[in-house]
């Protein structure tokens, strides 16, 4: 259910589980886990487990930032910070509203946002798609649903 985090002293959830036969199976472990973890803060009981930031985050309905993802993916959170800290438009590549992501070896174009395929990120929208991309990474693959902008 969970997995260490790029600096190998916290867990966050394995978000490969969202891919799997067994998701709908790995929520119930999830919340049979909250529960044992409730009782134990209830009954004032230290537990030697630490986990992201990011997933306390989630727990407490607290919204993800770009830094987070350093726990989450280094090399991924470099790439958003020198986004969003150089001018975009002079990249020469075309970067668009959407992420790419990659399902038992077949890649899949995942969009951020309602016509996000088409949305091409410029200096003035690069913060959105910044935060759009880590809800994305750390927080969307939680639900059982593709996003939680959709329902």
């Amino acid at each position: 259910l969970f997995v260490k985090s790029a600096e190998n002293v916290t867990y966050q959830p394995n978000f490969l589980l969202r891919h799997t036969t067994d998701y709908e199976l790995s929520l119930q472990y999830f919340h049979f886990i909250g529960r044992i973890f409730g009782k134990a803060i209830y009954d004032g009981q230290l537990l030697d487990t630490h986990f992201t930031r990011s997933f306390y985050k989630h727990m407490l309905g607290v919204p993800v930032s770009v830094q987070d993802m350093a726990a989450f993916d280094p090399a991924y959170h470099s790439s958003l910070v020198w986004i969003l800290e150089n001018d975009v438009e002079d990249l020469g590549m075309e970067l668009y509203f959407v992420v790419e992501e990659e399902h038992f070896g077949i890649p899949e174009e995942i969009p951020l946002k309602q016509g996000g395929a088409s949305l091409a990120v410029t200096n003035d929208n690069k913060k959105e798609y910044v935060q759009l991309v880590v809800e994305h990474k750390m927080s969307c693959l939680l639900y059982t649903s593709p996003s939680p902008r959709d329902s």
